[in-house]
């Protein structure tokens, strides 16, 4: 199995320390983890930091293949701090070498691609995400919403759900797609889902993660939610846990299990990761 992730790679600074990171590369990590292929579709600046991402990467046995150096940028930086709760803050600099995405080569097929909403604050990407979509080589398209802010609108949402065939969205993303896009008012989960899989017609798959809740998933073809309790376990960071989860929830929908069994296979992996340090 190959997966392509499309997007952004950045260093996650905190007060004391710096660690690789971005959601398109954790969740090509994650994909690793799974046993399967993952090459990572992004750009890094010509810098010091770029050197020691693409260092990590190949520890990580993520294929580079599709990795550009932009010369006139610099690599991706996010500073991140957490709260009592242990949940993030991201400051996301503009304007780094993930906004200008390119790609010289023929791609080659792939069984997924997986992508997120805040690489598409550039024009150039969404061509190109297009351009990916368009060549036909794509067997399924994967989008964990992840929405950062400022950096999103209604345009870019409702774009990034009608390429999608899964859709991965927080129980936050939800109520803001529900006001936004669909124009309703519902603290009904299943209703919730329910509207938003008959707005887009092309969804397969709608993924809904609720923190300590757990998580749900609509079954768009035999109308059908599942619900899957989320592990219990001391939380040091959350950094990283949405992309292990969908990652292992993809690869083995792709291996053809049923979708329960894939969402508590991606619960036990989510909880792994909240319960240490690193996203990885």
């Amino acid at each position: 199995m190959k997966i392509l992730s499309y997007g952004e790679i950045m260093w996650d600074i905190y007060p004391d320390k710096k660690c690789l990171g971005g959601a398109q590369l954790n969740f090509a990590a994650h994909i690793v983890k799974c046993n399967e292929k993952a090459y990572l579709l992004s750009a890094l600046g010509n810098d010091s930091l770029a050197n020691e991402a693409l260092s990590e990467i190949k520890k990580l046995k993520i294929n580079d293949k599709y990795i550009k150096i932009i010369k006139d940028k610099q690599t991706g930086q996010c500073v991140v701090s957490l709260d009592k709760n242990k949940i993030p803050t991201f400051t996301i600099l503009r304007d780094k070498a993930y906004d200008y995405l390119t790609i010289n080569e023929e791609v080659e097929c792939f069984d997924a691609l997986a992508f997120g909403s805040l690489p598409l604050r550039s024009q150039n990407n969404i061509d190109l995400l297009n351009k990916l979509i368009d060549s036909k080589k794509i067997k399924t398209i994967y989008c964990d919403l992840n929405l950062r802010a400022p950096f999103y609108n209604r345009k870019t949402i409702d774009y990034c759900i009608k390429v999608s065939d899964i859709l991965k969205i927080s129980e936050v993303e939800l109520d803001y797609i529900c006001k936004s896009l669909l124009k309703v008012k519902t603290n009904d989960y299943n209703e919730a889902i329910k509207l938003l899989a008959n707005q887009y017609s092309n969804l397969k798959i709608v993924l809904l993660t609720v923190g300590e809740e757990g998580s749900y998933a609509y079954d768009v073809k035999k109308e059908k939610l599942h619900y899957c309790k989320a592990n219990k376990v001391k939380v040091v960071s959350t950094v990283g846990a949405g992309d292990s989860y969908g990652a292992t929830f993809l690869v083995n929908y792709l291996k053809g299990l049923d979708i329960l069994t894939c969402m508590k296979l991606a619960s036990i992996r989510s909880s792994q990761v909240v319960s240490s340090i690193s996203s990885v």
